[in-house]
């Protein structure tokens, strides 16, 4: 288990006046932060996000859609994520976990997810390219360029 700020919790189970307690100790390299939940209260944890990616999609013109994808991201309590995509496709903000958005020309992009129990946001970043891989289908007609004359 990972909480939001890097720390690992230790759970010892322990009774605080006759009412049983859970105690988490946080431990962040020397440092150490107990946190007690009174019986039957839950901790929030922050969400695990998932951007999925990378992405790698065909140049379809000045704009080509991509759809991201953020359904990997979970929330280890079952709480109802949100999701806000931001990045440099048209509009520069999407909301869902499956948006189609448009990127202008070809290159590599930089999406970020953040993903939002009500309580914590976890963000995500996942790389977009759009390649220009395809040759271009070709004909090519040749005419003669003065007039032919035919012997006599």
């Amino acid at each position: 288990m990972r909480t939001e700020a890097g720390l690992r919790p230790s759970i010892l189970a322990s009774t605080v006046a006759g009412a049983p307690s859970v105690t988490r100790l946080l431990r962040s390299g020397p440092q150490q932060y107990t946190v007690i939940t009174p019986n039957g209260a839950q901790l929030n944890l922050p969400p695990v996000c998932d951007a999925d990616g990378p992405y790698l999609a065909e140049c379809a013109g000045a704009t080509t859609s991509v759809t991201l994808g953020g359904t990997g991201s979970s929330d280890p309590n079952g709480d109802p994520l949100t999701y806000s995509w931001t990045g440099p496709f048209l509009g520069g903000t999407a909301t869902g976990p499956t948006p189609t958005v448009q990127f202008p020309g070809t290159g590599t992009f930089l999406v970020t997810l953040a993903v939002s129990d009500g309580l914590s946001t976890t963000t995500c970043s996942a790389p977009v390219t759009i390649g220009d891989t395809i040759a271009p289908d070709l004909s090519l007609s040749v005419s003669p360029s003065r007039p032919t004359s035919t012997p006599l």
